[in-house]
């Protein structure tokens, strides 16, 4: 075997982190964008396997030479990012997220961010937006890959008489399976963790054992290349936050991917001649400095600006990206390349750790100091913004133990309740609100609010750990319902219908018994009938149902934008109500065919224009969606006309 340079890898390499830039850009038509990361894994799986199997069978491979390479080609960079990274945080970011940034320093260094990240939140969770480090996640998957994978080769190799093509499938074929079973059942550890992961490196792989046959004719590589071209573009443009992935729709990319690099080895394809493009080669060469920067620079863009970054903003960061990973390219990652630098393995070893030293020492630094908050000299001013309305044993209460462990709002010296506040978090921050209005007339009330469940009755949550804990808790709810009660269904409605075009949120999936669709269209299918559902089980109990629409949420949290940037913070009115006007009309529509009252806190929260989070130094939100205690007193006017 034997491995010349491919200018057309090179090309694909260009592909795969302009579609996750552009991705990460913002830019729609790049929905599927995220699979970039895919096209790496195959490519990384192919080259690298290419060098291991030249290697033994000339006898000459080692494992200190495999990892010498592995430090040349990955640390520098790595190094010098997160250097600048951690400077850049210690003066910009805010301790709760500079703590953050400090654990993640000590995961990326040694290869493990994916499990912490995978640990926090899912890939496309808003807060994941600023972590500047939630990249690495790819980096810590392949690395995790080639702790094994070598030593496979080796034993293939010298026990089972070379049958690398056997074992590599049983291998692939059943990470593929586990991946496939992940993806609906545990989406974020499937996308997150390597044995689900595996098999992409594997396919790339699989390629450079050459399992399938020489093409003799072009005509065949041709069309074989135009297959593989047309199934990366079905996943760039198609897919988006909603698909069901990896799983087997990362069979598009990933297959698509290596028929590009099998169709090219031996025949000089129109897809081989566009891809060894100077332009697209240069770009592959810095691709993975390119891969490095542009998450850091995005995250820390993003975090100066009290307004979302725009597309000509995006294009700017995209290009300061582009020339510092050239910078990075020429004065760090091809020094460390060239062997004949820093000669005597031992030598680079050594630099390995101590390059590493600083960073961990200013990871537990960071974290000792829980992320230094006397950088601020008002910080105790946000801790006063960010308190809940109500206190934590109050929700999320076991449905077992929910009669027993009940919290009683408004008048508590009325013994016999009479109305309830049924719903997810958003009940949860909205009932002090409801509560105050009570004590006017002398009327009391309980919460009963589980994280993360609407007050629909029988739905269950698609790719959730526990997708019937809704309809648990639900249904011990309505059994503490009794007639004469006012009942205020209280949710973040639009959470479990589509995604916030305000700042990225949703959807939670949700399905009934029947069905296992993931689509917004499920979604909204499963809120009309099962809204409609439950206000019809309040009033056969012979209590009186009322909806109460979603606040108006901003693109990060509240406190922190008005600590950071002391101005009012808004929304565009019009904003708003065109990203909740399809489930608004949902609850309205409900709401009148079944004669309940529907209530609409941006009548108070919006004005002509704008939605407003705070008035001067009166804040409204704990967050960036969950009104606090001052934000649910506001809107107790709403709720007086019902005690």
């Amino acid at each position: 075997m034997s491995i010349k340079y491919r200018p057309d890898i090179d090309g694909l390499r260009a592909i795969a982190v302009l579609t996750v830039v552009f991705f990460h850009a913002g830019f729609d038509v790049f929905s599927g964008g995220f699979i970039g990361v895919d096209i790496f894994f195959v490519i990384s799986g192919f080259l690298i396997t290419s060098i291991i199997l030249e290697d033994l069978d000339k006898d000459r491979f080692s494992i200190k030479v495999f990892y010498e390479r592995r430090i040349r080609r990955i640390l520098p960079a790595l190094y010098t990012v997160c250097f600048v990274s951690l400077i850049v945080a210690v003066f910009l970011l805010l301790p709760d997220e500079l703590n953050g940034f400090g654990k993640s320093i000590f995961a990326t260094l040694l290869f493990v961010s994916n499990i912490l990240f995978w640990s926090e939140a899912g890939y496309f969770d808003a807060s994941a937006d600023l972590k500047p480090l939630l990249h690495t996640w790819s980096l810590a998957v392949e690395e995790q890959f080639y702790v094994l994978f070598p030593l496979l080769l080796i034993f293939v190799h010298r026990f089972l008489n070379r049958k690398y093509v056997h074992v590599l499938v049983i291998v692939s074929i059943s990470s593929l399976l586990l991946s496939a079973w992940g993806a609906d059942h545990k989406p974020s550890a499937t996308f997150y963790w390597s044995p689900t992961r595996a098999w992409e490196l594997l396919l790339g792989a699989l390629i450079a054992c050459n399992c399938l046959p020489i093409l003799k004719a072009k005509w065949q590589s041709e069309i074989i290349g135009w297959v593989g071209v047309s199934l990366i573009c079905y996943a760039v443009f198609i897919f988006d936050y909603d698909t069901s992935f990896p799983g087997l729709n990362a069979l598009y990319p990933c297959l698509g991917t290596a028929l590009l690099i099998y169709a090219n080895q031996c025949t000089n394809t129109f897809w081989s001649r566009v891809l060894s493009l100077k332009i697209l080669v240069f770009i592959g060469l810095c691709s993975y400095s390119f891969y490095l920067w542009h998450w850091p620079v995005f995250v820390f863009a993003k975090y100066l600006s009290a307004e979302p970054v725009s597309a000509w903003q995006s294009v700017g960061l995209i290009c300061l990206s582009f020339i510092l990973a050239v910078l990075t390219l020429k004065f760090v990652e091809s020094p460390f390349r060239n062997r004949d630098f820093l000669k005597g393995r031992w030598r680079i070893f050594v630099l390995a750790l101590l390059g590493a030293l600083p960073l961990f020492i200013g990871g537990l630094v960071i974290i000792a100091g829980k992320g230094f908050p006397q950088r601020f000299n008002d910080i105790e001013r946000l801790k006063t913004y960010i308190g809940s309305s109500v206190d934590k044993s109050c929700v999320d209460i076991p449905f077992n133990k929910f009669e027993s462990r009940k919290c009683i709002f408004g008048d508590k010296s009325v013994p016999n309740t009479s109305f309830v506040v049924w719903g997810d978090s958003h009940a949860g921050a909205i009932v002090r609100g409801i509560g105050q209005a009570a004590k006017g007339s002398n009327k009391s009330g309980y919460l009963a609010s589980f994280s993360g469940c609407p007050p629909l009755l029988d739905i269950k949550l698609a790719r959730d750990k526990k997708p019937y804990k809704c309809k648990h808790a639900n249904q011990a709810i309505l059994s503490s319902i009794k007639a004469g009660d006012i009942v205020f269904l209280v949710a973040r409605w639009t959470y479990y219908t589509h995604k916030s075009p305000i700042n990225k949120e949703g959807p939670t999936w949700i399905n009934d018994a029947y069905s296992h669709d993931i689509s917004e269209a499920e979604n909204f299918r499963v809120l009309s009938i099962y809204l409609d559902k439950t206000i019809q089980s309040i009033k056969d109990i012979g209590a009186v149902p009322i909806v109460v629409d979603v606040v108006p949420e901003f693109p990060r949290s509240v406190p922190e934008m008005f600590f950071l940037f002391g101005k009012d913070v808004m929304v565009s009115k019009d904003l708003f109500l065109e990203g909740r006007k399809d489930t608004s009309s949902i609850l309205k529509n409900i709401s009148v065919r079944n004669g309940v009252e529907y209530i609409d806190p941006s009548s108070i929260l919006c004005e002509h224009s704008a939605c407003f989070a705070n008035r001067g130094e009166d804040i409204y939100y704990l967050d960036n969606d969950h009104v606090n205690l001052q934000g649910a007193i506001k809107l107790a006017p709403l709720f007086e006309p019902y005690f």
